[in-house]
């Protein structure tokens, strides 16, 4: 920042007062050419590494503490310093050649900065860097390190009057959830809380000298100061008509003494806790330095054009603010947000950086709404009122399940509408997916997991429409952890495992080993098998180990669905593994004593379920007879023709052969050369025994 005389511009002035008699002291960034250096050096180096691409999640352990208290201290000009943590949005602005100190600023989100246009009027991005959340120039405290990416300057900028005097600056690279010391802030909305009127104090920070022709000072101080009106500004014994009410604001004692100086152009003027810092302006020109009867005058971002330009450039999530809460719409549901650059309403408390959900239910009974699926330490919480400072508190949940994620169960009134409200522990940020449902199924939760018991199991048919995910739920296929519900199994014996998942919707399918959600290891995943879009999974197993099994909906799909299990089925248990016969008769054993069903599979009689598969080429034309004549137990059988599951033709089907038995028996017209499949299964799950197949030309 430099200060200089400026004859023009002091003579648009009127009845100044006789401190600056024969010029305009100027306190304000001087012309390009004489802030450069004599010779350009190499580029400074970022000191931090681009942001890997998925966050990993923060252990417990490691938390963040709150920001320290403000330091008591009244003054940038001659100065009090400012404590390790409590401007993390402060920006000092460095050339890249030499590092000297160009100007101040505010980071608003994390990609951009926000200074005065006089500041970068004529540089390039390569000229500059940003040193984010630091306290000092010199020494250990020196903050991130960006390079700029892109300048944008206020396109009504005038640099002869220093209307619209501001500029946003995107990073090179984006601050991470690694850059635990920075945070960003926002521009305040009016007169927030009624606390931008004449009289009002507000913070005004930066680098900048004590003295016009004094040093920066290495450390970062601040200074409260006094808000002005337009009219005190505008007086001919101050700043007259170069002061624009539209798109300018005061703020400094009349009696002087304390204000901005050399060297802080562009930096922040904020109120600070309210309950969080929020800008409403920044540094632009001044008189003298911090001289009596003569304010500091920012560039106006709480109203008007400065603001809404600055504000179309900053990327808030949709629903950042209380009114703009997405709707979460039905009795369950699941979709995926933010909290990245979020901000907080004007009087919120509670929070750092939140979103805001509305849910209204048509049934009454117990829900549940979860926040998981992401990397960062989120906090959730659901709340009835109609405005964001009358709130009621109906549940709230940090770190559920072992996690750092979030969950809550509440009794749900149909009818009422819930505000939800999802934010980061100590400024933490992500994305995330946010899950939500009402009248649950009994095995919503992994902790009330369907038992399946013995060699086979089907478990009965469970209506997913009302199913949610869990904080710290596994998500190995899209949507997996959004509609789930759960099933444990102990394997009794050793050997393979096979799952399977069918349903009225695209179902996925895992299986882990672990007793807690936060402890499970992945044993395997499916998605879409045998070209349906349902699920089956083969796993080695061990005899005694208990698997738990999840079925969830693609992209949160929900409908009806059924799980079944096996432990060693028999070889030809799958359409891909049919037994092969051949002849023009013959007989052949078998059984389905460990056989399930399989996606895409024909059903009748119950659904698809122990069955095995048999594949034969007919050696001539003619009618043939099978028959299952000699089997154990009630069996069905068909007869098919297709290459693929999804594909095959069933050409007849037969229950019981007519003769008083359980078996069955059907006679076909078969053409020489064409491949059939021969299905037989148990007319029910719990059919199962020894199977003799047989076929004869008729």
């Amino acid at each position: 920042m430099y200060v200089f005389r400026r004859e023009t511009f002091a003579r648009r002035r009127t009845g100044l007062v006789a401190v600056v008699a024969t010029a305009a002291m100027l306190t304000m960034a001087g012309p390009v050419a004489a802030r450069q250096p004599a010779a350009p050096a190499k580029p400074a180096a970022d000191r931090q590494a681009s942001p890997p691409s998925a966050p990993r999640p923060l252990p417990l352990s490691a938390k963040r503490s709150a920001a320290p208290a403000e330091q008591a201290g009244t003054r940038i000009v001659g100065g009090a310093p400012v404590n390790f943590g409590e401007f993390p949005y402060f920006v000092a602005l460095l050339g890249t050649s030499g590092g000297e100190l160009r100007c101040g600023g505010s980071l608003l989100s994390t990609t951009q900065v926000l200074t005065a246009a006089h500041c970068v009027t004529g540089l390039a991005p390569a000229d500059l860097q940003a040193v984010i959340g630091g306290t000092t120039l010199a020494g250990a405290d020196l903050g991130v390190n960006r390079k700029i990416g892109s300048i944008t300057v206020d396109p009504a900028f005038d640099p002869a009057t220093l209307r619209h005097d501001v500029a946003v600056l995107t990073l090179a690279n984006p601050i991470t959830r690694a850059d635990t010391r920075v945070q960003w802030l926002r521009l305040a909305q009016g007169n927030e809380l009624g606390l931008v009127d004449p009289d009002d104090t507000a913070t005004v920070i930066g680098h900048g000298s004590a003295t016009p022709d004094g040093p920066n000072s290495p450390d970062l101080r601040k200074v409260v100061v006094p808000i002005q009106s337009d009219t005190t500004m505008a007086d001919p014994t101050r700043y007259g008509t170069a002061f624009d009410p539209a798109t300018m604001v005061g703020a400094g004692p009349l009696a002087g003494g304390q204000g901005f100086c050399r060297g802080d152009d562009g930096g922040p003027l904020v109120l600070a806790a309210t309950p969080q810092d929020v800008q409403l302006g920044a540094v632009s020109f001044a008189n003298g330095c911090a001289q009596p009867d003569l304010p500091g005058v920012y560039g106006e971002l709480y109203q008007g054009d400065v603001a809404a330009f600055v504000n179309a450039r900053v990327p808030r999530p949709a629903n950042d603010g209380f009114a703009g809460a997405t709707v979460l719409p039905g009795n369950a549901g699941a979709t995926t947000g933010t909290n990245e650059n979020a901000t907080l309403d004007p009087g919120e408390t509670g929070a750092e950086a939140d979103v805001w959900y509305t849910w209204t239910p048509s049934e009454s009974g117990t829900a549940q709404v979860t926040v998981n699926q992401h990397g960062f330490d989120s906090e959730v919480a659901v709340l009835t009122g109609s405005s964001v400072t009358g709130l009621t508190t109906v549940a709230a949940n940090d770190d559920a399940n072992g996690t750092l994620q979030s969950e809550v169960e509440f009794a749900a009134v149909a009818g009422t509408t819930y505000r939800i409200r999802v934010d980061g522990f100590s400024f933490d940020y992500g994305p995330f997916t946010i899950g939500y449902g009402v009248n649950r199924p009994a095995n919503d939760d992994f902790a009330s997991a369907t038992n399946l018991a013995g060699e086979t199991a089907v478990a009965g048919i469970v209506f997913t429409t009302g199913a949610t995910g869990q904080a710290g739920e596994p998500s190995p296929v899209n949507g997996a952890a959004n509609a789930s519900v759960w099933y444990s199994w102990t394997a009794p014996a050793s050997g393979t495992g096979r799952f399977i998942a069918v349903g009225t919707y695209d179902t996925t399918l895992a299986v882990y080993t672990g007793s807690t959600l936060a402890g499970l290891t992945q044993v395997g995943a499916n998605d879409d098998a045998n070209g349906t879009r349902q699920s089956l999974l083969t796993v080695p197993v061990t005899a005694g180990v208990t698997y738990r099994v999840q079925v969830g909906g693609f992209a949160g799909a929900r409908g009806i669905t059924e799980a079944q299990v096996a432990v060693n089925p028999e070889a030809n248990d799958l359409f891909s593994t049919a037994q092969a016969i051949s002849g023009t008769a013959g007989t052949v054993f078998g059984s389905n004593l460990r056989a399930i069903g399989e996606p895409g599979e024909p059903e009748f009689n119950g659904g698809a379920h122990s069955s095995v598969w048999y594949r034969w080429t007919a050696p001539v034309s003619g009618t043939f007879r099978v028959t299952t004549a000699g089997s154990s137990f009630n069996t069905v059988l068909a007869v098919t023709r297709g290459a693929t599951l999804p594909g095959l033709t069933v050409i007849l089907v037969n229950d019981n052969d007519g003769s008083g038995g359980e078996q069955s028996a059907l006679d076909f017209a078969a053409v020489a050369g064409t491949t059939y499949q021969f299905l037989v299964k148990g007319v029910s799950t719990g059919n199962r025994g020894s199977i003799q197949l047989n076929w004869r030309q008729v």
